[in-house]
């Protein structure tokens, strides 16, 4: 299989981040990653970083709400795109927000509640970018996020007629390309409070 080349600027970033967060009892693209920025900014920020033309985010209705209310950073840079129906499931988000951006590259696919992206990971994955696969970073042999979806997968993808499927059987249909990194955050996924303190090393609390 023949490595097609990429610049960073035709690459396009979606993060899922419609989810109900039933077990964090707060929506986690506005956990507190720092003291200066949440979750959605911190992945924002660092695809931008990366040199991606068209981010977006695909939020529930309470999301959205919230999303226009806080003065983030970038925000000037995110496409945010509405989950009408976010009890639907993830196939469903994500074909909603590959709809609503329309890539014409490489798709970045990620989930809000895995913070610790590191360019470092970005860059593996864009250098064993082929245009017919996905490409997964793995630690220690367990795959992990963002993935790297081509823009056949892409079409594939927004075109499936039916939106009750399971993303990971879906893409058994194309190649996969497993790229080795030395980061366990790729396999780091905050799901309940109990994670969070225990990555974050401080309390936490619904309010924030």
């Amino acid at each position: 299989m023949e490595q097609s080349e990429q610049k960073p600027e035709t690459y396009t970033a979606l993060i899922l981040a419609a989810g109900y967060s039933g077990r964090m009892g707060k929506l986690k693209g506005f956990l507190p990653f720092d003291e200066k920025r949440i979750f959605l900014e911190k992945i924002v920020s660092e695809y931008l970083t990366f040199g991606c033309r068209q981010v977006g985010v695909v939020l529930n209705e309470q999301g959205m709400r919230l999303y226009e209310k806080m003065p983030l950073q970038h925000k000037n840079n995110i496409t945010a795109i509405l989950n009408p129906a976010p009890e639907k499931e993830r196939f469903f988000s994500l074909q909603t927000g590959l709809k609503a951006l329309k890539p014409a590259g490489a798709v970045f696919l990620h989930n809000v509640d895995s913070p610790f992206l590191k360019q470092e990971v970005l860059q593996y994955l864009a250098d064993n970018f082929h245009k017919q696969a996905y490409v997964v970073p793995t630690y220690q042999d367990e795959g992990g996020h963002p993935v790297l979806l081509s823009q056949e997968i892409v079409k594939a993808l927004t075109e499936a007629p039916d939106y009750d499927q399971n993303l990971r059987v879906f893409l058994q249909n194309f190649a996969q390309i497993k790229v080795p990194v030395n980061d366990p955050g790729i396999l780091t996924n905050i799901n309940s409070p109990e994670e969070y303190e225990q990555y974050f090393g401080k309390p936490y609390h619904k309010s924030l």
